[in-house]
């Protein structure tokens, strides 16, 4: 074949994908039964700068790194098909906090993921996860805990093409958040989502989705005596959906990043401090879907 036959060729199939218009649905309904392998990587760091004056009195860096390869099975999904609760099945597990490295669970180890009071839980048996370990969990296991669904903030009701971007949905963001003790006002929040490309995972035809969500002067619930003087939260993920919307939600990247100095007096006897806290989180997972 020649040389130009080949280059019209590809350029028209380039010009077709371009041109052609996906459903873009970020919600994968669940069902019980439903498995799959996760193999995720997360790390998170949190600064925490205590200053006095002119004078730095604590600093502190929480580093955690953790690396899980699980089969997962759904075991319980709401009314909309988000799953609500997971089987974990440990096949390795490595844990860093600090400078103190850990191998957690055993393989074979069966850990079940549920919701209580807005929040996710992990069980051994019945029993809880000590907080510590958990707590790090949270950065490669996630269940619904309730309130805007990604594809009211983050999704679109019209087809796109590649290339395509539009505006996330702000509206349910501030009563998500309130859930959580955390105020904003609509109007200081941004984003956007786009189909990045088409991209083959095996045999699986997926769209490639960007988003950003961008929040500032956020206000927690803080001890009393503190007031926040300035915040600012940015959230970014890239992930594959494969076109068939029948089909779970594959390999996906979500970073967090976050920056809030508070000042004040959290002892009423003490002089007047600034706070400066840094927030980071990184998830990047790979989902190979497994059959019930």
């Amino acid at each position: 074949m020649r040389l130009l036959t080949v280059l019209v060729l590809a350029f028209s199939l380039s010009l077709q994908l371009m041109s052609q218009e996906y459903q873009v649905k970020l919600l994968r309904q669940a069902s019980p039964g439903d498995k799959c392998r996760e193999i995720s990587a997360g790390t998170s760091s949190q600064q925490t700068t205590v200053i006095s004056g002119t004078q730095t009195i604590k600093s502190a860096n929480v580093q955690t790194a953790v690396e899980l390869d699980a089969e997962i099975t759904v075991l319980e999904v709401d009314k909309e098909g988000h799953s609500i609760k997971e089987s974990v099945l440990v096949n390795s597990c490595s844990l860093k906090i600090g400078d103190e490295k850990s191998a957690p669970f055993e393989k074979g180890t069966i850990i079940t993921v549920s919701v209580k009071d807005n929040k996710m839980v992990f069980d051994i048996d019945g029993k809880p996860v000590d907080e510590k370990i958990a707590a790090a969990l949270t950065l490669v296991e996630s269940v619904y805990t309730g309130g805007a669904s990604d594809d009211e903030v983050f999704g679109t009701n019209e087809k796109k093409k590649i290339g395509d971007s539009w505006k996330i949905n702000t509206e349910n963001i501030p009563e998500d958040m309130a859930r959580h003790d955390i105020k904003v006002d609509r109007k200081n929040i941004d984003g956007s989502a786009r189909i990045e490309k088409i991209e083959k995972s095996g045999d699986l035809e997926c769209l490639l989705i960007a988003a950003e969500m961008s929040i500032k002067d956020i206000v927690p619930k803080l001890p009393e005596g503190l007031k926040v003087e300035s915040s600012a939260m940015l959230n970014t993920f890239t992930a594959l959906f494969p076109v068939d919307v029948s089909v779970p939600r594959l390999d996906q990247t979500i970073e967090f990043k976050m920056q809030m100095t508070m000042t004040g007096r959290p002892n009423p006897e003490a002089p007047e401090v600034r706070i400066i806290s840094t927030n980071e989180r990184k998830t990047v997972q790979k989902v190979i879907l497994g059959k019930k």
